[in-house]
């Protein structure tokens, strides 16, 4: 008589160490961003990471004290989901509340936060599952959010040129403020890649601007032109930081009025209200809308999207494609000026 009848057989040991199970979740988190950083990942990348998790920390902690990697399951990771999804309320715990004195609470992120907030997550709990932290990967399988293709903005014309108008150029920070627009508009630069921009980057006499790839996002080398306009506005620019701040000149081009190097949330926020004081609505007022509005322009005003592709630094065509989506209004246009029927039934 076989004495193992109807008891379960070992026939293969865990691949996980059980002992992981009590290691904290901000251990792992710590290796996971030690691993990271060994993979050579821009700090602002690394940051972003170490904001994301955090977010899920948070919200765990709400539950779970001092949560460990034995406590991220599958159904952790969906409540998770439905908290964002439907319980979230907008900029709670934010220092700047713009919704503090609306007349309505808004409750859940937008698919595409959530969906920003799942990749992070799922980037770590993979980390998690390949080495041996979790027996199965709680967040396999899990899909994110479908998103509506959004309509890329721009700015109109009428609406740059409010922009420009409403920068104070009689002072140092106004006048600052218009020169970067100016370049933002020239040459469809990311906020991050114009501010990042040092002295020797810039050749005025020639018109171009040579970005390492220590600050591309592709880490590629760049050259990208500017006009005579821009160039003369960034030289003035520079004599301005001469006077102002020397001796001790950073190498930066954009600095604050205190002579620090000008930071992407600093000139988000007054490019905010340069948009309320000059009224605009029906578009994002922010820096990334400069860099849409150069590549819908350029299409438009008859370049090439191979060359645009360059000037951008994208190293593929789809989100080139993306840029230059027109308004139906600009197709007319175009389609007027460049249709084959025209040239033909002359």
């Amino acid at each position: 008589m076989d004495r193992r009848k109807g008891r379960t057989l070992v026939r293969k040991r865990p691949s996980v160490d059980l002992h992981q199970h009590d290691l904290t979740l901000d251990q792992l988190f710590e290796r996971f961003y030690s691993f990271k950083t060994s993979q050579g990942l821009r700090d602002r990348t690394l940051s972003e990471h170490r904001k994301l998790y955090g977010y899920f920390r948070d919200w765990l902690q709400q539950k779970i004290p001092h949560p460990k990697v034995g406590d991220i399951t599958r159904e952790t990771v969906q409540a998770y989901i439905t908290y964002m999804a439907q319980e979230r309320v907008h900029y709670e715990g934010h220092t700047f509340n713009p919704a503090k004195n609306a007349p309505e609470v808004k409750v859940g992120l937008s698919p595409m936060t959530i969906n920003i907030r799942l990749r992070a997550l799922k980037c770590f709990l993979k980390y998690g599952y390949d080495h041996g932290y979790f027996e199965e990967n709680p967040i396999a399988g899990i899909k994110l959010f479908k998103t509506d293709e959004d309509e890329i903005g721009s700015f109109t014309e009428q609406q740059v040129q409010k922009l420009l108008k409403a920068c104070d150029r009689k002072t140092y920070a106004g006048f600052r403020d218009y020169t970067l627009m100016t370049l933002l508009l020239d040459t469809g630069l990311r906020i991050s890649e114009a501010l990042s921009i040092t002295n020797e980057m810039v050749d005025c006499n020639a018109r171009l601007i040579t970005l390492s790839g220590k600050v591309t996002k592709n880490r590629k080398l760049r050259q990208v032109p500017i006009s005579q306009e821009t160039a003369k506005l960034i030289k003035q620019l520079q004599q301005d930081n001469t006077h102002f701040f020397h001796p001790d000149i950073p190498e930066q081009v954009f600095l604050t009025a205190f002579g620090d190097p000008l930071t992407p949330n600093i000139f988000s926020r007054r490019l905010k209200q340069y948009g309320q004081k000059a009224k605009i609505t029906g578009v994002r007022v922010s820096p990334h809308t400069f860099r849409h509005t150069f590549a819908k322009y350029y299409i438009l005003n008859g370049g090439d999207p191979f060359t645009l592709q360059n000037i951008l630094g994208h190293s593929t065509m789809d989100m080139v494609r993306k840029y230059v989506q027109m308004y139906s209004e600009d197709v007319k246009i175009q389609h007027a000026k460049f249709s084959p029927l025209r040239r033909i039934s002359r």
